[in-house]
């Protein structure tokens, strides 16, 4: 819409220049020819300027603007029609005496009410308008209305009052319209100025060279050979000398993607050879993202860290709640307001305003539910992320998040290795202690009723009681860690699941003096097996009551993040996890309740947990609370993908191609 103006305005700007060189030559005939056409494209200025606000305010295509400008179009071309009448330049003006007739009038009053009307309606638009459509319609198209009224103005001005050098004020008025919507492009950085200079300074060098080759070499070659020849092989050599020279200058203008590209690659790549942890590696890549953009923040959400309830992005909801940021891969400001306004679009503009991000970028593009996101703070200069730009980050957050998938399957097979080494232990340790306990405690069954109360031989056996009770328990979560798992799937209650759970805790909770709290909790219908569930959540809770001081409490809520998944979480008022321990928590045989006898622990809880987690397609996180505590979260879908024979086999590597599945198709759970 806006080349339309401007073709236009250069028409009537070329006529002008015509019709004055006309004069100076005191020819008749072409002045009246070139003011005729001056005035024919100046009758149709004010429907460019209705033809551009439209495109700006309901972002369509442009037969859509023309439609809603029909009407001044039509008035427009009855203004042109009557230029070209008699009435408009009478047959006895001369070149020393113009005369104007009653048409000239009509079309200059028409003119100017039609300028108004559009200048009128952009200024409605304007209250209602935010953002770059807002400086769009400032300098766009208020501009370019101001400037027509000022020129009609002046040429009202100087024919009633005989001031014949007003009428030349119109051209540099044009020019100073021009100038402002430049000074408007680079001073609001609605644009990339640099850019675009750039790409039109690479095109027209191109052009120019090709042009100079090809002239200079016809000119040569045809003194020797025949035209047709010197016109194929100057174009052949020159086309050649083009593309090198365009291939230099995209480098020089720095405008080569590849070239930008190959440093950032190479450094995520070795920083992938160097570091196996993905949190780290995601720590480096949003401090190098940060640099490269020059921006105030950065934040990488993956697989692993979008995790309920408090993080900033939910990929589940992506396909409904922002479907141009599935489908594009990205969503800034200046790209949703230039979108016709809705609920998604807007909803994204909300995101970007609540948070204070220029840009978002979600990949794999077109994926329901995105393996990584990033959200990008503004940039320190203020400038916005145009289109080049965030196809460069496109091409990187790919690379990164291929990177991290590939970093995510190795740590995973590292724990399937580990967690079937332990599994083999256990069913040793548990098959030989089992045979080696079942005459010990028996006998101990044996002499209860033969010792003395209060004896010397009551303690001892007392002492021995315990201690196979410790054993005996040591060897049933030994055999519960290595058994193959085949969880029974029924349709449960999340509330009644919770319920459950707090009754078999609460007698070792009063016992250390602890109070088990139930805190929100929703009553959600999903797939589980009850007995593996409440097992899960029974670990949780021991061990968020063994952490807490007496007095102390634990609190157990269950939440749904959306209609796919929900979340349980078990919260106590305990010390907290040292982040030296945080990575060896799930580790079979890791305990940190290594003393006394009230509390000791086995090691296996949180290890046979995670078990129960991947059988029922979850995840478990952990961390400490912002004031004093840990919290527990235990992420389930509420329908998942019941495991086969295969997946269940201790030393299967199915968990690993499920997990690499899911990254590279984003629609399976994880």
């Amino acid at each position: 819409a806006y080349a339309i103006v401007a073709a236009f305005t250069a028409l009537w700007l070329f006529c002008i220049f015509m019709a004055i060189d006309s004069g100076r030559r005191a020819e008749l005939e072409p002045i009246l020819f070139w003011v005729r056409a001056a005035n024919v494209c100046a009758s149709f200025l004010p429907w460019t300027y209705a033809l551009i606000k439209n495109a700006i305010t309901e972002s369509s295509n442009i037969w859509t603007g023309i439609k809603k400008s029909s009407g001044i179009f039509y008035i427009c071309c009855l203004l042109a029609m009557l230029v070209l009448s008699n009435r408009y330049i009478p047959d006895d003006s001369t070149s020393d005496q113009q005369k104007r007739g009653i048409a000239f009038g009509i079309h200059l009053v028409s003119l100017a009410i039609l300028s108004g009307y559009v200048l009128l309606d952009t200024y409605r638009s304007m209250r209602t308008s935010t953002g770059v459509r807002l400086l769009e319609l400032k300098f766009f198209v208020l501009n370019v209305c101001v400037t027509s009224l000022a020129v009609l103005t002046s040429v009202f001005i100087s024919r009633m009052l005989d001031v014949p050098i007003l009428r030349y004020l119109g051209p540099f008025a044009v020019f100073i319209s021009y100038g402002l919507t430049v000074w408007a492009i680079s001073y609001h950085r609605v644009f990339d100025a640099r850019q675009l200079f750039a790409a039109l300074t690479r095109r027209l060098s191109t052009l120019a060279v090709l042009s100079t080759c090809v002239f200079l070499g016809y000119n040569y070659l045809s003194q020797q050979f025949s035209d047709i020849f010197s016109l194929i092989a100057s174009s052949c050599v020159g086309g050649i000398i083009a593309t090198i020279w365009d291939r230099n200058i995209s480098i020089w203008l720095d405008l080569d993607p590849r070239r930008k590209l190959a440093k950032p690659r190479a450094q995520i790549i070795d920083w992938a050879r160097e570091e196996a942890d993905s949190e780290k590696l995601v720590g480096r890549f949003e401090n190098f993202l940060r640099d490269w953009c020059q921006s105030d923040s950065v934040r990488i959400y993956t697989l692993e860290n979008q995790q309920p309830p408090d993080h900033l992005l939910k990929t589940t909801n992506f396909a409904n709640d922002y479907p141009i940021l599935r489908d594009q891969g990205y969503i800034t400001s200046e790209t949703l307001a230039r979108l016709r306004p809705n609920t998604t679009n807007s909803a994204g503009t909300e995101l970007l305003r609540r948070e204070n991000l220029g840009a978002i970028i979600a990949v794999p593009r077109g994926s329901h539910t995105p393996s990584c996101v990033v959200a990008f703070g503004h940039k320190q200069s203020l400038r916005p992320y145009t289109y080049p730009d965030i196809q460069l980050l496109l091409e990187l957050v790919e690379s990164m998040d291929n990177i991290l998938a590939h970093s995510r399957v190795a740590a995973h097979a590292a724990r399937l290795e580990k967690m079937e080494s332990a599994a083999m232990m256990s069913r040793g340790l548990a098959h030989d202690l089992n045979n080696l306990t079942t005459p010990v405690s028996t006998f101990l069954l044996h002499m209860e009723n033969r010792v003395k109360t209060g004896s010397l031989e009551a303690e001892v056996l007392k002492d021995a009681q315990h201690s196979i009770k410790v054993m005996q328990d040591y060897i049933r979560e030994s055999l519960f860690f290595a058994n193959r798992l085949a969880p029974d799937f029924h349709t449960h209650s999340s509330a009644d699941l919770l319920d459950s759970v707090l009754k078999v805790t609460q007698q070792r909770a009063q016992s250390r003096g602890v109070t088990l709290v139930k805190g929100v909790t929703q009553n959600i219908s999903l797939q589980a097996d009850d007995a593996l569930l409440c097992r899960l959540l029974q670990n949780l809770v021991f061990n968020g009551i063994d952490a807490s001081p007496r007095g102390g409490s634990v609190s157990l809520s269950v939440t749904a993040i959306d209609k796919n998944q929900a979340c349980f979480q078990v919260s106590d008022q305990g010390p907290g996890i040292p982040p030296a321990m945080m990575d060896r928590l799930f580790e079979p045989y890791f305990t940190t309740k290594d003393t006394g006898h009230e509390i000791r622990g086995l090691g296996l809880g949180l290890a046979i947990s995670q078990k129960i987690s991947a059988l029922h397609s979850g995840e478990i996180v952990v961390s400490n609370a912002p004031g004093k505590g840990t919290i527990f979260s235990f992420t389930l879908p509420i329908n998942p993908v019941r495991p086969n024979a295969e997946e269940l086999a201790p030393n299967s590597m199915a968990p690993l191609k499920n997990r690499v599945a899911t990254a590279a198709s984003p629609g399976l759970p994880a």
